[in-house]
């Protein structure tokens, strides 16, 4: 109130002190949240399906702790080559700056009817200025079902994906990043012999601190 007074009677002028930048008892610290939720087609090539049909997808990526600490992630998908999903429990993340690395694992199904599978996932999660970039992939080795197919590393299916969303994320505090609107995402899925190439659109959210 002395430096206010003192600033409106002639005073030196008050001006706001910088925000707190050091943690506080009870700040989240390390989490990462990224939710992505979209459609597109799946485009088979040889004799994966044969045409491209509609595609469904909603993927989560959760990480908790800095530097190290836990990873988990469910993925869905829908389509007319049929229906896959996967819950990831168990993993671990690293983070990077504002973004992360995380490997997980858990339990996944796969198509060609309802075969459970152990699946072998990873992600990088990065703010890249003006945009977000989600790089990912996952190995799935079916324990239920039909004859084993030979894909990559001898895995029955395995995925690699690219996605992009625009805006990239902000700073709305120190050491907090967040982020929200559209991106495109492209995927090639490898069944051993068979190949597919997916393309998704939607919406996808972002935050980390």
């Amino acid at each position: 109130m002395l430096a206010w007074l003192g600033a409106h009677t002639g005073g030196p002028t008050v001006t706001p002190p910088s925000i707190y930048a050091a943690p506080l008892r009870g700040d989240p610290a390390g989490s990462l949240v990224a939710l992505r939720l979209g459609g597109g087609v799946v485009g088979a090539k040889s004799d994966f399906g044969g045409t491209a049909t509609g595609l469904f997808e909603l993927g989560l990526h959760v990480g908790k702790g800095a530097p190290i600490g836990w990873a988990g992630g469910l993925t869905l998908r829908a389509s007319g080559q049929g229906f896959s999903a996967a819950l990831l429990p168990l993993g671990v993340n690293l983070r990077i700056g504002g973004g992360g690395l995380g490997v997980a694992t858990g339990v996944s199904t796969i198509p060609d009817g309802l075969n459970v599978a152990l699946p072998a996932v990873g992600w990088l999660e990065l703010p890249l200025g003006p945009l977000h970039a989600t790089l990912d992939g996952q190995l799935d080795y079916r324990l239920t079902g039909g004859p084993a197919r030979a894909a990559a590393l001898k895995s029955d299916l395995a995925e690699l994906g690219l996605a992009l969303r625009f805006p990239g994320d902000r700073s709305n505090w120190p050491h907090m990043l967040s982020g929200v609107g559209p991106y495109v995402r492209g995927a090639i899925l490898d069944a051993g012999g068979a190949t597919a190439i997916l393309i998704t659109a939607g919406l996808a959210l972002y935050g980390s601190d």
